[in-house]
């Protein structure tokens, strides 16, 4: 017996039928959500710039003050004047190069001799160089002369340089006696005293030639040399210290000079010249020598 296959007709509606249903089945899956993106791991933190270097402390201390007018010249310009205004041209040049600048004095006021080296040990100055202007008994006298400490003077010129500064301020003959601590203060041994007036010396020495050979250059004075004498102000200094004195009042062209505001901008430049010098030879040395005292 032989069997007939359906019709075509309903062969064809059967197919789309199951085509319909498959359809129907496809658009009921649904299809899962893209993956979320990894994310990155942080990136590490920068790090902290590199901390600025100490700037370059120097304290300069204008001679004199108060009831103290030092030299006076024979028209009257007095060398507490002159080494303040001194001190202010020369702070704001080393300011302007970046150094630290503290005055031991801001106006006419007259600390001790003493209390000025101790505003330098209390700033943790890197140098102490103290102003003043000379005097002598010959009106010829003139130059310019840079100190640096020592019991004994290197002649009796620089010894009665020395007594004129010293007596003015009533120090007697030994200006190192009495600056010397208490040896029974356990604060303040006095083996300490003794190695702050040794320790600086070469340095204190060193500053001192880069002075003198910096005012000789630029204002073609006399060249009256580095001396070493016992001058009080810098007794007790732990750092460079040096005594400037810029030239002689009682001579009556050179305190002519000297009340002259554009010789005093060449002064204070050469000082400049001369401390920038002595800030790039001790480098680092200098400024782990702040840090430790």
């Amino acid at each position: 017996m032989t069997i007939r296959s359906a019709h075509p007709v309903a062969a064809a509606l059967a197919a789309i039928l199951l085509l319909a249903a498959a359809s129907g089945a496809g658009a009921g899956a649904q299809t899962p959500p893209p993956a979320a993106p990894t994310a990155e791991p942080p990136s590490p933190a920068a790090p902290p710039p590199p901390a600025a270097p100490a700037a370059f402390k120097v304290v300069l201390d204008p001679g004199h003050g108060g009831t103290e007018d030092g030299a006076i010249g024979p028209t009257g310009l007095k060398e507490k004047d002159l080494a303040l205004d001194m001190a202010r041209r020369l702070a704001a040049l080393l300011r302007a190069d970046g150094f630290e600048v503290v005055l031991t004095r801001e106006g006419d006021d007259g600390p001790t001799l003493d209390q000025r080296a101790e505003v330098a040990n209390v700033q943790r100055a890197d140098v102490f160089v103290s102003l003043h202007a000379n005097a002598s008994r010959s009106s010829k006298a003139r130059g310019a002369e840079t100190y640096f400490l020592s019991r004994h003077a290197t002649d009796d010129a620089a010894r009665t340089v020395a007594a004129l500064e010293n007596d003015a301020a009533g120090v007697g003959d030994d200006p190192t006696a009495a600056a010397a601590p208490d040896a029974n203060d356990p604060a303040i041994p006095l083996i300490l005293w003794d190695m702050a007036q040794t320790i600086y010396l070469e340095q204190s020495a060193q500053l001192a030639e880069i002075v003198q050979r910096e005012l000789n250059g630029a204002l073609e004075i006399t060249d009256r040399g580095v001396r070493q004498a016992p001058f009080r102000v810098l007794v007790g200094a732990t750092m460079p210290a040096v005594l400037v004195e810029l030239g002689f009042l009682t001579n009556p062209e050179e305190e002519k000079r000297l009340a002259d505001g554009e010789y005093r901008r060449k002064l204070s430049e050469a000082l400049a010249a001369a401390l920038k010098q002595f800030r790039a030879r001790v480098g680092a040395r200098g400024a782990a020598a702040g840090t430790a005292r």
